[in-house]
Order: C-alpha cells, then structure tokens, then sequence
C-alpha cells in the first residue's frame, strides 16, 4: 500500500536534507516545555493563592475551572486567525499574551484579577495549542511523526517538572505574594525561547499547499532549500522551486489535496455523514481522559498536603517523572504498526483501569504514591497517543476544526471538573479515585468505536483509511 502522497513526494526529492526541519522541530520542544510550564504552574500555585486571599472552595474551583472561558475564547480566535493568516502566525500571536498575564499578576490582590489573570492564561494556551500539534503533523517525516511526538511529550513532563521545581523553591510560605516568584521567573523563560520561534519559523508547507497560497509556498520551501544547503555538500546542485510547477504539482492530481473552505463549510463537513461518529467519539474520548489527567493534577497538591508529605512539591515532581518512563515505552511503540496509535492507547487504559481499581482498597500513603506514579505513567502515555491520533486522524482541510471542537468540549468540561473534584475529595477523598476509574474505562469503551490509525501514512492519501471510512471491526 502506498503510505505517502503528492506533496509528500515532491518534498522528499525536492528538499536536500532535513536540517531546518529537524531544527524547527527540537524549537518547538522548547515551546512545549514552556507552555506546560506554564499551564501547569498555576495549579500549584493556587494553594498558596487561596490561603494568602482567604478564598473558599468555590472561590479556588471557580479561578480553577470556570477560567476555561479563556480557553473556549481563545479557540474561536484562533480559528478566525488560522482561516486568514494559517497556524504558524497565530501561534506567533499567542506568544504574546502570556506577558498581559504576568502583567495582571503583578496587580493582583484578591479573587477578581486573580480569576481574570486565569482566564487570560488558558486563552493564551488555547491560541497557541492547536497550531504546534498541527506544525509537528505536518513538518515531521512521515516514517517517525509518532516518535517526534514523543519528543514533545517528554518536552512536556520537563515543563511540568520546572513548574514543580520553580514552586518548590521560590514560594516562601511565610513571605507575602510570594506565589508570584514562579510566575515571573517563567515570563523570562518565555521571552528567551520566544525570540527564535519569531524570527526562525515559517507556516507549513501542507497548509500553503492545501489552501493554494501557491507563491508564498515556493518562498517558503526555497528559503527551507537554501538553508539545509549550507549543511549538506555544497558542490550538490540543487534546484529552487518554481510557482510553475507548484500549479503543475496540484493540477495533476486527479483529486486535489483539498478544496478551500469557509469555517462554515468546514464545520458542516465535520459533522456529515463521513465524519459524524468521528467526531462526536473523540470528543467523549477526549473528554473521558481529562476526567483523570487534569483532574489527578487538581487533586494530587490536595492529596499531599493531607497526608501530611513534608514536602509535596518533591512528591508531585517524583509523581510525574513517571512520564520519562511512559515517554520511553512509547517511543518503541508508537511507530510500530503492530501496536500504532489506537491499540496502544487500549493497552494503557485497561492498565489504568486496573490500577484505579486496585488503589481505591490501599489505604497505606506509601503504597498509594506508588500507585500514583504508575497512573500517571499509563495517563500521559495515553494523552501522547491520544494527542498524536487527533492531528492526524482529520484531513488537512478540517484538521484545525476538527481539533478546536475537542478542544471546546474538553474546555468546557473542564471549567467544571475542579468544582466536582475538589468537592468528592472533601466529602471523600478516595472517591476520586473511583471517579478516575470511571473515566478510565468509559475511555476503553469508547476506543474500540474508533477509525484505525494512521501510523506512517500521509496526512493526506486520495484513497486512505479516512477517506474510506474504516474502523476496525468490533468483532
């Protein structure tokens, strides 16, 4: 079977090397660092917020959750920008708001500009979200996009591990308002890795193709051209592109790539015939594995404290560097088509459903910390695949849509987890736990009415499993 396409073929001969791919690549790991930093420093700083403001439960799951507006915000921003300008300047702009929060933060003295400086915090997140999956989907080899999605998962355990360590030794308990420390640290770690993500990257070449932006492409794959140049024999000849046999290029497919669409005509086709049970089954999938991943992140600083752990910060970084080892599994996986995407993902969550199961009769802390490390190895191994199997399960022309209307649901679930977290916990601590168990095998169920994957296809095959509609059978 044929597993790359037009595009993907003209490139591989047209490009000597893959420097500036391969450079773009590791930058954007730097981003991803940075981005779950800062995604993921606000939860552990919250504890500290509430106690400094005397705010209530309701208070602290309301900065917590109903924040998420940002996030359904800023996904319909991003789409509106991606139709005219394409995801890599929108993900430029989103650069640019993490710095309007930290400005709030320095302002902030009670609930209200706390609760606001939240919600700009996850509109910046969700601008800039979308458009990195998208730019690793469509800039990575075909033959290793999964293991370049690894990269990006460990990129995240490092940001999840900083935010720890930032907390850990820059809020001082004693000291007023010291719970911003971390936050601006993180602004000067922003604005390092900002700058050559400004001035170096490009938008993708698929989204210049798929949307006919014929010039801008041959400007762009040319300037990729003569810079992996300079890193391969330079007594090699090589030959520009030309816009005439780009238009050459797309005409002579009996099938365009894609057809360019309005953001109307896009969300009708996402919810069609073809993509219907698609689409409304990621959803639930996605929404069934924030049920645990971020709500095991809302309680796990609840849990410590507690239990009495001297010091929680070092738990919770010991917890999540649980994902080196599911990065490592995964990376022997994830491209390898007996397991791919989908089969892996139904591995680790039957796992997960085992170890919720078998966690919620330890009464034993220690015990339990050790369960906790285990979960959270099967969690962020599913949310790679997961991650991977959405960017790439939908054609270049509803990839984007097709990812914000995960991104809203989740967003919005989301806005209320917090609420229906920290409450069970309260009541009853280990009812969490049978909640994350709950969400875990409602995320097994609903896998097995999933399209089979796309592990070392092309985004976009005329005659690809997709485009057929092909699910395994539940047989």
């Amino acid at each position: 079977m044929k597993t790359t396409d037009t595009l993907d073929d003209y490139i591989g001969v047209k490009i000597p090397g893959t420097h500036f791919q391969t450079t773009s690549l590791y930058l954007l790991c730097l981003l991803v660092v940075i981005n779950t930093c800062f995604a993921t420093i606000t939860d552990n700083v919250l504890p500290a917020v509430q106690k400094e403001y005397y705010l209530t439960d309701l208070q602290a799951s309301i900065i917590s959750g109903f924040s998420n507006a940002g996030s359904i915000i800023g996904v319909i921003i991003a789409n509106l920008l991606w139709q005219k300008v394409g995801p890599m300047r929108t993900l430029k702009l989103s650069l640019l708001v993490p710095f309007l929060f930290v400005y709030i933060i320095y302002f902030t003295e009670g609930f209200y500009l706390c609760f606001f400086g939240w919600v700009i915090q996850s509109l910046a997140l969700s601008i800039g979200d979308i458009p990195i999956s998208v730019y690793l989907a469509e800039t990575a080899p075909v033959k290793s996009r999964g293991r370049w999605t690894v990269a990006f998962g460990i990129s995240a355990t490092f940001g999840r591990i900083t935010s720890t360590l930032l907390s850990n030794f820059l809020i001082n308990e004693d000291s007023i308002s010291s719970w911003k420390n971390p936050l601006y640290a993180h602004s000067v770690l922003y604005a390092i890795v900002s700058i050559p993500i400004f001035f170096y990257f490009q938008e993708s070449l698929r989204y210049l193709y798929a949307n006919k932006k014929h010039e801008e492409f041959v400007i762009s794959i040319n300037r990729i051209i003569k810079i992996n140049q300079k890193k391969i024999d330079k007594n090699v000849s090589v030959d520009l592109a030309t816009i005439d046999e780009v238009k050459s290029l797309s005409e002579d497919n009996s099938k365009p790539l894609e057809e360019k669409q309005t953001a109307k005509s896009q969300f009708k086709e996402l919810f069609g015939k073809k993509y219907f049970s698609l689409t409304i089954v990621l959803g639930l999938v996605w929404i069934s594995l924030v049920a645990h991943f971020a709500g095991f992140g809302i309680i796990l600083s609840f849990w410590f404290d507690k239990y009495g752990n001297v010091n929680k910060y070092l738990f919770m970084g010991l917890t999540y560097s649980s994902e080196f080892i599911a990065m490592a599994t995964i990376y022997f996986m994830i491209d390898n088509e007996r397991f791919g995407r989908k089969k892996s993902m139904q591995i680790f969550s039957t796992l997960s459903c085992i170890l919720y199961g078998t966690n919620f009769f330890i009464k034993n802390q220690t015990i339990v910390t050790g369960f906790f490390f285990l979960e959270r190895f099967c969690m962020k191994s599913t949310v790679i695949l997961l991650n991977t199997y959405t960017s790439e399960i939908f054609p270049t022309r509803l990839r984007n849509i097709g990812m914000s209307f995960n991104n809203i649901s989740t967003s919005i679930f989301a806005a209320f987890l917090p609420l229906v977290v920290i409450s069970l916990f309260h009541w009853y601590d280990y009812s969490v736990i049978l909640l994350f168990f709950a969400s875990a095998a409602s995320f097994l169920f609903l896998s097995f009415f999933m399209w089979r994957d796309r592990t070392k296809r092309s985004l976009d095959l005329t005659k690809s499993m997709i485009s057929a509609g092909e699910r395994v059978s539940l047989k």
